[in-house]
């Protein structure tokens, strides 16, 4: 009995099973897999994305300081917007 089934191009014995697969007890199983395979997809490109990251923060810092040190040493005070961008900065590294 090998006649192919022409949905799957499988053989007819085989078909049936994997028709019925997604309605049995074996789905969580199934799910389970799935969502490994779906976190280790996001695990990776959160580790692509790292490098990234830290550079721009890095970034965000060094100019904030270099602002802030800019502003203090030349006008000799700081204004509400020093301390609102201070504030963010802060804020977004936690």
């Amino acid at each position: 009995m090998t006649q192919n089934c022409s949905t799957f191009n499988l053989p007819t014995h085989v078909a049936p099973k994997m028709l019925s697969f997604a309605n049995s007890p074996s789905t969580g199983v199934r799910n389970r897999v799935m969502k490994q395979a779906i976190g280790a997809h996001r695990q990776f490109h959160n580790r692509a994305l790292l490098p990234v990251v830290i550079i721009f923060l890095v970034l965000s810092y060094s100019f904030v300081a270099l602002r802030l040190w800019t502003r203090a040493h030349f006008l000799k005070r700081l204004g509400w917007d020093d301390y609102l961008i201070l504030t963010s900065v802060v804020s977004i590294s936690h």
